[in-house]
């Protein structure tokens, strides 16, 4: 039976070149996104260098419907891996930013895989076997000034994804969070931040192999690059005024 991993948010950054690497190892991908065009282009690339199958599904995870319209279009695939990447970044003073934004956010970060997850593990459960990795942050191991609901909802991405990996791992579903730091992709000019080149930041493609190889390893938390292992080490370990103070301030040094 041909083996599908879906990766949403999978038409830029993270989510694509993670799609790359698991059609190294021979899975069927399909691409979710919300810029169809771009999602054809990578598909028929993949399907030209690694002959495996695509699909490809363009629907907006903030809309009501879009759950619904994902287990309808996977219905006869068997999906053993499934990565919940796609993302976006509100930041700014959560007294000025937009309300609406950020319950889209929520929407995308928390409930999507909430649902995702409700649905594909109990399919992995009857097939016995399953990988799900969750694309939190960095940000998830302390809390972010002037990114509060993103920090939040990247750190409820972290706690679940441990949670569940000790409940499902006795039925053959291992589940890792991801916590990358700085990665350059597009997801900060998204936001209308120009892309700084930074000595700790990594590439996308540097950050999905070690997902890859990290999910297939069984890692639960899964944090790449040295000086991010450090932070996410230290941070926590800090009086919270001190820990505060210091993600303020690289916030601002990174025109947050």
């Amino acid at each position: 039976m041909e083996k599908w991993a879906l990766i949403t948010g999978s038409s830029s950054g993270i989510g694509k070149a993670i799609s790359y690497e698991l059609a190294k190892k021979n899975y069927s991908i399909i691409l979710h996104g919300r810029n169809t065009e771009i999602l054809h282009s990578i598909a028929a690339d993949i399907e030209d260098c690694y002959k495996v199958q695509t699909k490809v599904i363009n629907v907006d995870l903030s809309e009501d419907n879009a759950i619904e319209t994902i287990l309808t279009l996977t219905e006869y695939q068997n999906i053993e891996v499934l990565v919940n990447n796609a993302g976006f970044g509100v930041a700014g003073a959560y007294n000025a930013t937009d309300i609406e934004a950020e319950l889209k956010m929520v929407k995308v970060h928390v409930t999507a895989p909430m649902y995702l997850i409700k649905s594909f593990a109990n399919k992995m459960k009857n097939n016995g076997k399953g990988h799900i990795l969750n694309v939190s942050s960095l940000y998830s191991y302390f809390s972010v000034p002037k990114q509060a609901i993103y920090g939040a909802s990247k750190a409820f991405q972290h706690s679940f994804s441990k949670a569940l990996n000790e409940e499902l791992k006795t039925q053959g579903i291992h589940v890792s969070s991801l916590c990358p730091g700085l990665t350059y992709s597009k997801f900060r000019t998204r936001q209308g931040k120009k892309e700084k080149k930074y000595l700790i930041g990594m590439t996308s493609e540097e950050v999905a192999k070690i997902a890859v190889k990290g999910l297939f390893k069984k890692k639960v938390s899964i944090v790449p690059g040295i000086f991010n292992k450090f932070m996410a080490f230290t941070i926590p370990k800090l009086p919270d005024r001190l820990a505060l103070v210091i993600i303020h301030k690289m916030n601002k040094g990174r025109g947050f």
